[in-house]
Parts: C-alpha cells; sequence; structure tokens
C-alpha cells in the first residue's frame, strides 16, 4: 500500500495466516493467526525510516447474505525499526483493535 500525508510519503506491505475455528463453513466464526509486516517512510527533508511488525490477531468475521463480510478483530504485536538520518529507532508493543469490511466470494 502506498500512500503520502502531510508531506511524508511510503510504502507498506503485510501478510497474515488465519486459523478458523468453526466446525461449519470457512470464513465464518472465530479465528486466530500470526501477522507480519514492513513499511517505509520518508518526508520532503529526506528523512526516512522502516518499521518491521510481527505479532498475532484474534477475531470473529460474519458473512452477511452470500459474500458480505464483517470482521471485528483484537490483536499485539511487537514493532521495531530505525531512521538512520534523525539517529532514532524504536522498540515498541503494540495493541490493535478494529473492524473490516470485505467482499468474500
Amino acid at each position: 500500500m502506498y500512500y503520502n500525508i502531510s508531506d511524508v510519503s511510503g510504502f507498506g506491505a503485510g501478510a497474515e495466516y488465519r486459523f478458523y475455528f468453526s466446525s461449519g463453513e470457512a470464513l465464518r466464526g472465530w479465528h486466530a493467526g500470526p501477522s507480519a509486516g514492513y513499511f517505509s517512510l520518508e518526508d520532503d527533508f529526506n528523512n526516512s525510516a522502516g518499521f518491521f511488525s510481527i505479532g498475532g490477531e484474534v477475531a470473529h468475521q460474519w458473512i452477511f447474505g452470500e459474500h458480505f463480510a464483517l470482521d471485528l478483530f483484537a490483536g499485539l504485536g511487537y514493532v521495531t525499526g530505525k531512521s538512520d538520518n534523525l539517529a532514532v529507532s524504536i522498540s515498541s508493543t503494540a495493541v490493535s483493535l478494529g473492524l473490516s469490511l470485505g467482499y468474500a466470494w
């Protein structure tokens, strides 16, 4: 994903795997799994930073009709990164809560 907000632009990518616990149809019910990601930021003054994250999520997903998905999730992870230009480094835990909407086919 590419973004540009307030003179800071960047690129990021991530991956996750899901283990579904329901005995019924896949993509419905409770699931959990690991996730990992990387993103890079740069501002107009050529300061740049790169960050790596690793963690896990637990969630519940509903399918409405035949195709529309609603996923309510919570996660815990670790984020680390640094900026050589600014001599700054970060190592921290991160908590995530969210809601996602999607199309299942």
